[in-house]
């Protein structure tokens, strides 16, 4: 295709709820270049059905089913990609790659794959690397958003081997602000098992004994199968004065900037945008050793990494912070220039515009991808 004309890429995802990987496709909506028209197929649920809607019109938008393989699906999407004069279809996580490979195959369009979060330890993980290898040959080229998850994946699914790119997930710089004075803890996630929800309150218990008058509160934005467990703890282990469970948000960026530590305890990321949002606001970084935070935090630099199963660790981590001012001011500083030096939004919009564009001008049988960065 002469690169001179538009070209019209169709996102699909199996999730329109709070999340990483929905954001990332609002933000390439957003940041995207003129010569680039997008579409979305995704279930009717909130936030981002609403949000894409807003933003590119019913007409560019189709309703698919949460988190399934419907094949009674497969024909209003083979009519509407057929309408719409799709060039490439870009999937974004598992549920919604199951869809878009095989429409990608039905049709003879390239067909571009995100993982956000590839982790075949994760529950019924073997079953899906199972899957991606099967898929592998009709994915034209595949998305890796960090280093620590293209190794998995180069690893796990040999048959995209060299057609693997990577491309940071990045965010908005914002204005800077004044160092909190409170220790204020945020956690932003999904209440479900990747994200080791009971662990923050764990860690609350341990803080709440060993740091005797010094004050803390532990703030959670997020929704999910496991707040009435967590509820239920926070009574248990009498933490009503030092935990909040503030339920999902449309808009998390006032809980950011009043925050001094964000701290996540997840098993396993892609790379999350929530930890990049809050260290742009320069809110000091208490996370899991594990793939996705290990690519962006430096320990002791811009940040502090502890490992998953010592929770003790991250404990001493807030006694720490919460001691030495002058410390968490310079991890906040560095956390800030962090963002804006390696993971711009820009830099993410031009290099998955740069993909779009590539897979269009060669023959995606034989896609000879490339790394890609920011």
């Amino acid at each position: 295709m002469p690169l001179n004309e538009r070209l019209n890429i169709l996102h699909i995802t199996a999730r329109a709820d709070a999340g990483g990987g929905p954001e990332v496709i609002r933000q390439l909506i957003v940041n995207s270049p003129p010569d680039l028209r997008h579409f979305v197929a995704c279930p009717q649920e909130p936030p981002y059905w609403d949000r894409w809607w807003h933003l590119l019109g019913r007409a560019s938008m189709q309703a698919i089913p949460p988190r399934s393989l419907d094949p009674r699906v497969f024909p209003s999407l083979v009519r509407f990609a057929r309408e719409a004069s799709i060039d490439i279809i870009h999937s974004h996580g598992f549920g919604g790659g199951l869809h878009a490979r095989l429409l990608a195959a039905f049709l003879g369009k390239p067909s571009l794959h995100t993982y956000h979060g590839y982790c075949p330890q994760r529950p019924g993980g073997t079953v899906r690397q199972a899957v991606e290898n099967l898929l592998a040959p009709w994915t034209t080229a595949g998305v890796a958003v960090s280093p620590s998850e293209a190794a998995g994946i180069v690893s796990g699914i040999p048959f995209l081997r060299g057609r693997l790119y990577l491309v940071h997930n990045g965010v908005a710089l914002p204005p800077p602000r004044p160092t909190p004075p409170a220790l204020r803890i945020l956690a932003i996630n999904r209440l479900e098992s990747q994200k080791n929800p009971m662990a923050l309150l764990r860690i609350a218990a341990l803080c709440a004994r060993r740091m005797g008058n010094t004050a803390f509160q532990l703030r959670i934005i997020g929704d999910g199968p496991l707040r009435p467990a967590m509820q239920r703890e926070i009574e248990r282990r009498g933490l009503q004065s030092e935990v909040c469970l503030l339920g999902a948000r449309q808009d998390c960026g006032d809980e950011i900037g009043a925050a001094s530590l964000f701290l996540s305890t997840a098993h396993w990321e892609g790379m999350s945008l929530a930890l990049l949002e809050a260290m742009a606001h320069g809110v000091v970084p208490l996370v899991s050793q594990v793939t996705g935070n290990v690519d962006v935090v430096d320990h002791g630099s811009n940040g502090i990494l502890f490992p998953l199963e010592d929770l003790a660790a991250a404990s001493d981590a807030i006694r720490r912070l919460a001691g030495d001012e002058a410390f968490r001011a310079r991890l906040s500083h560095n956390a800030r220039m962090t963002i804006a030096e390696r993971f711009p939004i820009s830099g993410t919009a031009n290099s998955y515009a740069a993909i779009y564009r590539r897979l269009a001008t060669v023959e995606h049988s034989t896609p000879q991808a490339v790394e890609v960065h920011p």
